[in-house]
């Protein structure tokens, strides 16, 4: 992904194989791409666009961008996880998975990732709606959760917040 305001600092990226490009809708950021895939289990959606470093997330410490999740969850919403780190390239990133229970049938996953350059921030965002059986990620987690000894085999604790077991509102 290249853009006139970034220069030499191009910021390259790599989709997993099967992702398609899709045009851009004229409510999405200026100069933003997207991407899309539909597997039998799921309904991907990718876009990456570029923001000032103001407007990022805290990129250092995920203790504030916790707190900013929490304070933006609805009641059918949960926070799987959300980290600070460094990229290989030793560029500051943050990335966040909510998800959303839907109405209908599934859950929706929305990944959040900001990593920082000289001068902006890509910003990606991708939706990842279940399709097909739903709970099968769920299930499929929550049995490694009991082998590894992190929850009971009965369910208590797979649906507390993973970073402040009294935050109860949404559904982790």
């Amino acid at each position: 992904m290249k853009s006139k305001e970034c220069g030499d600092e191009g910021a390259d990226f790599r989709l997993p194989e099967g992702y398609s490009r899709m045009r851009s809708m004229p409510d999405d950021p200026p100069e933003s791409s997207a991407f899309g895939m539909q597997t039998p289990g799921c309904t991907c959606f990718l876009m990456l666009f570029l923001i000032a470093p103001g407007y990022a997330v805290p990129l250092e410490d995920a203790a504030p961008l916790i707190d900013g999740i929490h304070g933006l969850l609805g009641d059918d919403q949960g926070l799987v996880e959300a980290r600070c780190g460094r990229t290989s390239f030793g560029r500051a990133l943050a990335y966040a998975i909510v998800k959303t229970a839907e109405q209908t049938d599934g859950v929706q996953y929305c990944f959040t990732l900001q990593a920082a350059y000289p001068s902006f921030v890509l910003n990606t965002q991708g939706f990842f709606d279940e399709a097909g059986t739903t709970g099968l990620r769920d299930a499929a987690f929550f049995e490694e959760a009991v082998g590894e000894g992190l929850v009971s085999g009965d369910g208590r604790g797979w649906r507390r917040d993973p970073y402040d077991p009294s935050y109860v509102r949404g559904t982790s």
